[in-house]
Formats: structure tokens, sequence, C-alpha cells
């Protein structure tokens, strides 16, 4: 079964951490966008051959800046859902009159956590704050506890630098890097391989330092 992966976004919807600066500059980002829509067709392709599960992610982020929640909703969210991943999101899952607490619950019963590391998130992350973050967050750190869970949660860091983006608890994980333009893609193709757990596959692993080095795929 062929899949053709696209990503159907304007500039807008992509963090403003990326600093676009000269249009040589822009244009390898487009051109390492290409190829990782090539690469990700494929490894969807692969995927389906070798049956590996798609998992099912809670995005876990802070409101109040408008750029990072725009990115979440219109570009990270619908990239994992076109990537076959079931995406646990509060927009489209915890509408009004629904249970908040039994939606943050459910980030003990999901095989996946992603945190959106910005500094507004940290802000809200901190002891005696009352924010749906500060909730949250006291359910990761429940599932960190958790030997079989414990290396569930992936930090994302959008923005920021770890320790003023991210809660104290995720600051010895290894966290994925969007903060760069050079590393963006790779970095969300990385992403990809942890929560399919293709990351020791060399034929995929291949696919990404031709993303990281800008090579189009033969």
């Amino acid at each position: 079964m062929k899949h053709e992966f696209f990503l159907s976004h304007s500039d807008d919807d992509l963090p403003l951490s990326l600093d676009w600066g000269e249009e040589s500059t822009y244009r390898r980002f487009r051109d390492r966008e290409d190829i990782f829509c090539q690469a990700v067709s494929l490894l969807l392709e692969r995927r389906s051959r070798r049956g590996a599960h798609a998992p099912v992610v809670f995005i876990c982020h802070a409101h109040g800046d408008p750029c990072s929640e725009r990115w979440v909703i219109r570009e990270f969210a619908p990239f994992l859902r076109q990537a076959g991943i079931r995406v646990i999101l509060d927009r489209t899952d915890n509408g009004p009159g629904t249970s908040l607490i039994e939606f943050m619950d459910l980030i003990l019963s999901v095989e996946r956590v992603l945190v959106i590391g910005i500094p507004l998130f940290y802000q809200k992350s901190l002891p005696g704050s009352d924010s749906t973050v500060a909730r949250e967050l006291g359910r990761i750190v429940d599932r960190i506890r958790n030997d079989r869970m414990k290396d569930s949660v992936i930090p994302v860091l959008l923005a920021g630098e770890e320790r003023t983006s991210l809660p104290r608890v995720l600051w010895d994980r290894v966290y994925v890097d969007l903060r760069g333009m050079e590393n963006y893609h790779a970095q969300m193709f990385d992403l990809i391989l942890q929560l399919y757990g293709l990351l020791d596959d060399p034929m995929v692993q291949e696919w990404r330092y031709h993303i990281q080095d800008g090579r189009p795929l033969v």
C-alpha cells in the first residue's frame, strides 16, 4: 500500500524560534521538508509491512502563548495524525461538557506523553500554580515513578532553554529539539521513529541522514 505524506501548513504555523535569516536558509529548510515528507511516506509503507503498532499519544501543552498553541493545533498534531498516530489533544478531545479530570487521567493510560516545552509551560508548572499544566504534571510525575512507564514521557523543546521551558522532573530526559531550522525535520523524524519503535532500523536511519544533510532520496 502506497502512503503519500505531505505537510499542508503555512509559514505562520511554524514556531517563532525558527529564524529564517537569508533566502537560501529558507530554501534549504523547504528542501529538507520535501525529503522529510518522502522519508515519512516510505516509513509508513515500511511500518505497514512490518506491522509496527501505532501508539496513542497525549500532547501536554500550555495555553496562553498564541504561537505555540497554533503550532500544536495546526502543525504538530496534524503531522502526527497523518503519520498514523492517534493523538489525544485538549482542543479535540476535551470540549465543552466533557470531564477535565477524566481527560487528564488519560495521561496515565496512553502509551506516550509528549510535553511541549516553552517558557510559559515551565512557569505554569511551578509549585503553587493552580493551572491545568500543574495538574497534568502531577499525573506525569506518577507516570515517571512507574517503572513500566518511566521512559514513555518525551519532552519536545519548542522554545527557550531546557531548564526554563521544561519542568524540573524532565531535566534529565533526552528531548526532541525543534528550536533550530537545520535540525527541525530530522528531529521530527526521530520522534516518529521513537513512537513506532524503529530507531534501530538501519534503513530508516539512512533516510534520517538524508533529511539532515538535505540529500534527496533515490
